[in-house]
C-alpha cells in the first residue's frame, strides 16, 4: 500500500492539524502578535468558527462586565444617595434629640423653681399658719379677759347698784327739817 493510497495516514495530519487550529481558536488575541511566519492560509472547508465564536464569547464578557461595571456605579450611586439621605435623617434626629435635650433641662429647671417657689410657699403658709395660731390664742385670750372684765364689770355693776340703792335709803332715812342745811357726817 503507498502513502496516496492509505486513507489513514492521509487523514491523520489533517486531523492533527485541525487540533491545533482548535486550541489555537479557544485563545482569545485581544492584539495582533507579530511574528515573521505567515499565517496559515485557509481554505475553503477551513472556516475559524471557534476563533470567532470565542472572540463573540470575550465581547459578550466584555459588554457583560461594561453592564456590571454601570450597574455597580448605579448601584454605588444609590447607595451614596441613601447614605446621604440616611446621615441627614441621622442629622434630623440628633437635632431634634439635642432640642428635646434643651427642652427637658428647661423643664427640669422649671420643675425645680416650681419647686424651691413651692417650698418657700409652704414655709410662707406655715409662717402665717403660726401666726394665725399665735393671734388665735391671744383672741382667746383676749375673749377670757373679756369675759373677766364683762364678769368685773356685772359685779361692780351690781355693786354699783348696791351702793346706789344704799345711798338712796341713806338719803331717804335722814330728817329734813325746811329751815335747817343738810349737814353731812352728823345725825
Amino acid at each position: 500500500m503507498s502513502v496516496a493510497e492509505s486513507p489513514r495516514t492521509h487523514e491523520e495530519p489533517a486531523a492533527e492539524d485541525d487540533v491545533k487550529r482548535q486550541g489555537r481558536a479557544n485563545l482569545p488575541r485581544l492584539h495582533a502578535v507579530k511574528n515573521n511566519s505567515p499565517e496559515p492560509e485557509l481554505g475553503p472547508n477551513d472556516e475559524p468558527a471557534p476563533f470567532n465564536a470565542a472572540l463573540e464569547l470575550v465581547r459578550a464578557a466584555s459588554d457583560a462586565l461594561e453592564r456590571m461595571r454601570v450597574r455597580c456605579r448605579e448601584v454605588e450611586a444609590f447607595a451614596q444617595q441613601e447614605i446621604e439621605y440616611h446621615r441627614a435623617q441621622l442629622a434630623t434626629a440628633d437635632t431634634v434629640i439635642r432640642e428635646l435635650d434643651t427642652k427637658t433641662a428647661a423643664h427640669e429647671e422649671s420643675i425645680r423653681q416650681l419647686q424651691a417657689q413651692a417650698d418657700a410657699d409652704m414655709e410662707e403658709r406655715q409662717r402665717l399658719q403660726r401666726a394665725l395660731d399665735e393671734m388665735r390664742s391671744a383672741f382667746e385670750r383676749s375673749q377670757e379677759l373679756l369675759h373677766a372684765a364683762e364678769g368685773r364689770a356685772t359685779a361692780a355693776e351690781a355693786w354699783l347698784g348696791r351702793l346706789h340703792s344704799e345711798i338712796a335709803s341713806a338719803f331717804s332715812e335722814l330728817p329734813t327739817s325746811p329751815g335747817k342745811p343738810l349737814a353731812l357726817g352728823s345725825k
